[in-house]
């Protein structure tokens, strides 16, 4: 069983932190700010400069991405302090889950993104499949030979966020083949299977949200 200290957190971690409410589930992010023996220390959760509306004894299930594994955990909130630091303790965690992102199932979608990186113009394609790590993008001409770096961009739009957001991640290729079958126009079609180069991991944790939601509820 793997343990709170095994984990190697540093302080300023960021935490996903899911917040069930005896009314609602609502997700926010914060940061570690330590622990003790019985305790986790961590930011309080603050939404458009207010704090956020949390009680003592609220379930908190909170995820980390820390490279490309991803680490779950569940606490009760225990104390809340507010000014002047703004902090809370949340029960120090016992059920400790770490699982690998790279070879999750990735999620069926079909949306346009732009391609950098290959000349000096932005190639307009589609995204079919997605999951935290990779992508599959569908191209009318091939974006560069495996091994090859290139910056997708699209938008992240749900109805569970405040906002949409424009993602920019640096990717790698890994595969290229010809499609069998050619656009309407006639034109040849390439499929490329991409890794993602995450350096934001807020962006990371906000796609990964998003493919949770995607399962839930198929685009």
């Amino acid at each position: 069983m793997i343990s709170f200290k095994d984990l190697n957190l540093q302080i300023g971690t960021r935490l996903q932190m899911n917040v069930q409410s005896e009314t609602q589930q609502t997700t926010h992010y914060s940061e570690l700010f330590g622990y003790e023996k019985e305790f986790l220390i961590v930011k309080t959760l603050v939404k458009n400069e207010l704090i956020t509306s949390i009680k003592q004894d609220d379930q908190v299930d909170v995820r980390i991405f820390s490279g490309n594994d991803v680490i779950t955990f569940s606490c009760t909130v225990k104390d809340i302090f507010k000014e002047p630091y703004f902090y809370m303790y949340l029960s120090f965690p016992k059920d400790i889950k770490v699982r690998a992102l790279r070879g999750t199932a990735r999620v069926k979608v079909n949306f346009p993104a732009h391609i950098g990186g290959i000349s000096k113009d932005i190639v307009i394609t589609d995204i079919t499949d997605i999951s935290a790590t990779g992508a599959g993008i569908i191209a009318g001409m091939k974006l560069g030979n495996v091994g090859a770096g290139i910056l997708v961009s699209f938008m992240l739009d749900t109805k569970d966020l405040a906002n949409s957001k424009l993602i920019q991640v640096d990717a790698t290729i890994c595969s290229v083949q010809q499609l069998p079958d050619k656009a309407n126009d006639g034109s040849v079609r390439f499929f490329h299977g991409v890794s993602f180069n995450h350096d934001d991991t807020t962006d990371q944790e906000m796609l990964q949200a998003q493919l949770d939601m995607f399962k839930r509820t198929p685009p």
